[in-house]
């Protein structure tokens, strides 16, 4: 039984797409073996110790998830934007293949409601390309997408995973729309505006995207199963007693 739970326990939290599935079960896993009758056997001070890190390295994990919606650097409603370059927010690079790119708000058109991040082909045919400054895999669950100022009839969004494959999906545009992805294990996700030349401008906003908790999840994994073992070599010894 114990080898079954340490088997699974690895399986979750090592495959990509189920990562915060086996980090949470690790979690789960331990918490449940300790409420036997080995739970019973360790001092009381101990035990809310052992729950509060168990709790602790949860909630390191669950804070990846996070919104990019380009407000650390807010526009005001109606202005001219400025011509900017690569853009990072909340640890998210966008690099553009033509160096620009634009924060806006309610501009040409163009309004998701609060700032947003344009990007266009300005010198034709033009790419965005979206990681983690890191390096680290990441999940996009949805976004928002919408044409603006010269607005573009269409872009096609590529996303390339960690360890070699690819998903792609061409949306139409008009004004911003919220688009479900889901897409997870994610190296980066390349935009590429369809309209072949002139100027075609395209806005995001609201990108919910979560890092893979690697860096949290091992250690945690690491110290349950050191307290699992701990719990079979008591259980052992008290057999042979």
């Amino acid at each position: 039984m114990l080898f079954f739970k340490v088997k699974s326990a690895l399986i979750l939290v090592f495959s990509p797409y189920w990562c915060n599935l086996g980090f949470t079960l690790t979690i789960f896993i331990t918490i449940t073996y300790f409420t036997t009758t080995f739970w019973r056997g360790i001092p009381f001070m101990k035990r809310k110790l052992l729950i509060a890190g168990l709790l602790y390295g949860l909630a390191v994990g669950a804070a990846s998830a996070a919104v990019i919606d380009f407000e650390e650097t807010p526009a005001v409603s109606g202005a001219t934007p400025v011509t900017l370059g690569d853009v990072t927010s909340m640890g998210y690079l966008f690099d553009s293949s033509t160096n620009h790119t634009h924060f806006a708000n309610n501009y040409g058109g163009g309004d998701s409601g609060s700032t947003f991040f344009g990007f266009d082909n300005f010198a034709g045919l033009s790419t965005l390309t979206m990681s983690r400054v890191d390096g680290r895999s990441f999940s996009l669950a949805s976004l928002d997408i919408g044409g603006w100022f010269e607005p573009s009839t269409s872009v096609q969004i590529d996303g390339y995973m960690t360890g070699g494959g690819a998903t792609s999906v061409i949306l139409a545009l008009g004004g911003f729309s919220t688009y479900n992805l889901d897409w997870t294990g994610l190296s980066s996700v390349v935009f590429n505006s369809l309209a072949g030349s002139g100027d075609q401008y395209i806005g995001l906003d609201n990108i919910h995207v979560a890092a893979v908790p690697v860096p949290a999840a091992l250690p945690l994994m690491g110290g349950a199963l050191a307290l699992l073992g701990f719990a079979g070599w008591r259980r052992k010894r008290e057999n042979a007693a």
